[in-house]
């Protein structure tokens, strides 16, 4: 079953996620909890949501199989903003104002920071489809490609991709299906829709259009891209026949393929079905509208909650599971602080939670399980541990490799050819 999650700004409802039936427009469940950040919704894997409390500097999980529904919180060093989760759910990236955090979801542990990664706060972050590159967009209107496995070894801190085309801030970034091959979609306040190649850093295509842009979304199949406007219109644009150029205008209401128009504020947020037959939009008055996007209508209308969606998402699962009937393959960690550090180990070995894998479940040895609602120490870290630890000393031993064979050729290769000549010159 297709469900639409969605979140908002309000601190009266005390309820952090809704899920909704698109079709009926009915409720089916709720989490309580504070109210979510924008782009802050993250799935780990079948395990349960994590959110950015707005205004204040906590991460809230919560997971499926517990009949209360409270969320678990972490607290940061300072107050977050965006956060994705990596594909494969070990690793969460967390933008803290110009910073970006990556650690561990089940060991709360910092793997990383970026101290340098933007100018300004970062206001998008997104993986691609199989988790080698972290996009990032921030209002000083860069936005940078990274390149993950480099990122979580500690090698280095530069950008693989800069791209410095949008003039103002960046409010939204998708990132379509390919892996490294994939198309980056951009939008920012300064009017404009780009798109950049992944693999070559090349701008493929940008569209500039009569207002400023504030969210943007692509269908699975990457024949059609959505984006929202400030005066609530939705801007359809087909990709099979793109333009000619480089650069094209949108400056009448012909030229674009379709225009959704049935907000009077902001669009917040868009989401598109997995069956890509529904677009889901939210604006800054609570108001989410369904689309159809075959016959282009509003066919349904759903929430009320008179204040900004933040986080709209089509997720597939059953919404009764999440409170019963599932036991967890892990536990959640319980850690006060995310301390900004680079420890290769830690002190506190009993609080060490196993990292799943999504085709196996967490190594265990004979005498060392795990219970409902209890954490014992863990023997082993799993072979998705193992295998992510010796991908990043891979990498690290590449890049001394070729530090080496630089020195050599420059200082001993480079020396013994000016010493021949000085030989030569004397004879």
């Amino acid at each position: 079953m297709e469900v639409l999650i969605s979140t908002d700004s309000s601190v009266e409802s005390k309820t952090s996620l809704n899920l909704w039936n698109p079709l009926t427009g009915t409720r089916l469940a709720n989490f309580r909890g504070p109210p979510a950040a924008p782009s802050s919704l993250a799935f780990i894997r079948d395990e349960g949501f994590a959110i950015v409390e707005m205004g204040k500097p906590f991460i809230h999980f919560w997971q499926y199989g517990t009949p209360t529904q409270t969320s678990r919180r972490i607290l940061c060093s300072g107050k977050p903003g965006p956060m994705c989760i990596s594909p494969d759910g070990n690793f969460l990236a967390v933008a803290v104002e110009e910073k970006i955090s990556i650690w561990q979801a089940a060991t709360g542990r910092i793997v990383t920071v970026i101290n340098s990664a933007h100018y300004r706060p970062v206001t998008a972050l997104k993986f691609n489809d199989d988790g080698t590159y972290l996009i990032s967009g921030a209002q000083d209107g860069m936005v940078l490609a990274w390149q993950f496995l480099v990122l979580v070894a500690g090698v280095s801190s530069v950008p693989f991709h800069s791209w410095s085309d949008h003039t103002l801030a960046i409010t939204g970034i998708h990132v379509g299906m390919g892996g490294r091959k994939a198309a980056v979609f951009t939008v920012g306040q300064d009017r404009s829709l780009k798109i950049y190649s992944l693999i070559n850093g090349s701008l493929l295509l940008s569209v500039g259009f009569p207002m400023p842009l504030t969210y943007v979304v692509a269908d699975a199949a990457e024949t059609a891209v959505y984006a929202g406007g400030a005066d609530g219109s939705i801007y359809q644009m087909k990709l099979g026949s793109p333009p000619r150029s480089i650069e094209h205008h949108v400056a009448t209401e012909s030229v674009t393929d379709f225009i959704f128009r049935k907000h009077n504020h902001s669009i917040t947020a868009l989401a598109i079905s997995a069956d890509g037959y529904h677009l889901a939009s939210g604006d800054e008055s609570g108001t989410i509208h369904i689309w159809d996007l075959y016959s282009r209508q509003a066919v349904k209308s759903i929430g009320n909650s008179k204040t900004r969606i933040t986080n709209l998402v089509f997720w597939i699962g059953n919404p009764d599971g999440t409170r019963s009937g599932k036991k967890p393959t892990i536990v959640f960690p319980e850690v006060p602080k995310l301390i900004e550090s680079n420890e290769d180990e830690r002190q506190d070995k009993e609080k060490l939670v196993a990292v799943w894998n999504r085709f196996e479940q967490p190594c265990e040895t004979d005498d060392i399980q795990y219970q409902r609602g209890v954490k014992r120490p863990v023997g082993n870290l799993g072979q998705c541990a193992e295998i992510n630890e010796l991908k990043m000393r891979l990498t690290k031993c590449e890049l001394v490799n070729q530090k080496l064979h630089e020195f050599y050729v420059d200082q001993v290769l480079g020396s013994n050819a000016s010493n021949v000549g000085n030989k030569k010159r004397k004879t």
